[in-house]
């Protein structure tokens, strides 16, 4: 039918008027005329082929253990290295040990009017007034009467080891959150997320150290560090502040969903 069809066909675009009133038809018959051409030999051509051979070819050589496209895939990975661009190094990574996620955001919270580089002077010689006391503390004479592993065992002498346990010492476990009902305001408490805590602690830090009496920044926060590493100090009494003003309004608890 194929055959006989495009016999038919071609005779009508064989006239030059006819190609030129039909010139889609034209196109279309040869199209049809190539492949039926290509299907008619393709049989041919495989015809001719040995299977035998092929077979034994694919087991001798394996296209994917040769070497040179091992050469080909190691230049492809190589070139592809060079082209990407290199990343640039995060400012607030480095070699050094303040290189902590809890210490940039103290810095960046206790910054103030854009100057990062203050805050962070200050910050570090809260750290190295902190060391000195608890060494004094370490080499006092009353501690080595024990013994110098009683002395160890007592005294934490890692800056960062006590800032960060300060820090979750401060941090507060239930907040208050005023919700209206009925026209009327309640102070609903609510659990706290991880870093809503983390920011309530940091924030408490830092309003208690400006607002103290005492010269220095630096000095007022080495203060309220140790006072929180060991539960004392102003920041420990905010935490148990909002705990008790949540648990008197524990009654509205259920105002927080209803």
């Amino acid at each position: 039918m194929a055959t006989s069809y495009v016999t038919r066909m071609s005779s009508l675009c064989t006239k030059s008027s006819n190609k030129n009133y039909f010139p889609w038809l034209y196109n279309s018959i040869k199209c049809k005329r190539s492949f039926l051409c290509t299907s008619a030999q393709q049989p041919q051509e495989l015809s001719q082929v040995n299977v035998d051979q092929v077979k034994q070819s694919l087991e001798d050589e394996n296209p994917f253990d040769s070497p040179s496209l091992e050469t080909e895939s190691s230049q492809n990975t190589e070139s592809s290295q060079l082209a990407r661009k290199p990343k640039p190094a995060d400012s607030q990574s480095g070699p050094t040990t303040l290189n902590d996620p809890v210490a940039h955001k103290f810095i960046n919270c206790m910054m103030y009017d854009g100057k990062k580089s203050l805050s962070r002077r200050i910050f570090n010689e809260a750290l190295e007034m902190m060391k000195k006391s608890q060494i004094e503390k370490y080499v006092c004479p009353d501690n080595l009467k024990h013994g110098p592993n009683a002395a160890q065992s007592n005294v934490e002498i890692d800056p960062m080891k006590i800032f960060h346990q300060a820090i979750e010492n401060a941090k507060p476990v239930i907040g208050i959150q005023t919700i209206k009902r009925g026209g009327k305001s309640y102070q609903v408490p609510i659990p706290l997320k991880e870093q809503r805590r983390y920011f309530l602690a940091i924030k408490w830090f830092i309003t208690i150290a400006r607002s103290g009496k005492e010269y220095g920044m630096s000095k007022k926060l080495a203060k309220e560090f140790l006072s929180a590493y060991n539960n004392e100090g102003g920041v420990i009494k905010k935490k148990i502040e909002l705990h008790k003003m949540a648990e008197s309004n524990r009654a509205y608890a259920h105002y927080r969903w209803w």
